[in-house]
């Protein structure tokens, strides 16, 4: 089973007898929970992508910490005998980080994680090249030049 997203949802998987409830809020925290409900036991693997902005990322599976690592398509991949209640969480841990802009690749839009930080520019339209706040520096990483102040905000 392959999760790519990170948005709430359950899968019914009728082959192997077997619901799993996805829930996360991820763009609050950094904790992706698995629920699995089933009647006997199932064996599968579960692959979890693991995004960029996430430069480590720590696995639970009933409070218990799992070693796994990255395969080369970007996917964590748990095997396991699966029971009804387990649990499987994916905390995976936000950066900043910057992001070229499409149409100039001089220009970045700056991330915590998944999410675009943005400022309010007025209700009017900013004169391109006098009313936008501009920062300048040779160095793309913007963990360098930017740190979070409070996380839980």
């Amino acid at each position: 089973m392959f999760v790519n997203l990170f948005i709430p949802a359950t899968l019914s998987w009728q082959v192997q007898h077997t619901k799993i409830q996805l829930a996360s809020s991820i763009l609050q925290t950094d904790t992706i929970t698995l629920h699995i409900q089933n009647k006997k036991a199932a064996q599968f693997s579960v692959k979890l992508r693991k995004p960029k902005w996430s430069k480590d990322f720590t696995l639970l599976l009933n409070g218990k910490a799992v070693n796994a690592q990255v395969d080369a398509k970007g996917f964590v991949t748990i095997a396991n005998n699966w029971k009804n209640g387990d649990q499987l969480q994916y905390v995976l841990h936000r950066t900043i980080h910057a992001e070229p802009m499409i149409d100039n690749k001089d220009r970045v839009a700056i991330f915590y994680g998944p999410v675009l930080l943005a400022g309010l520019l007025g209700d009017s339209t900013a004169d391109p090249v006098m009313g936008i706040p501009v920062l300048l520096t040779d160095d793309h990483d913007a963990s360098h030049w930017i740190q979070p102040v409070d996380k839980k905000i």
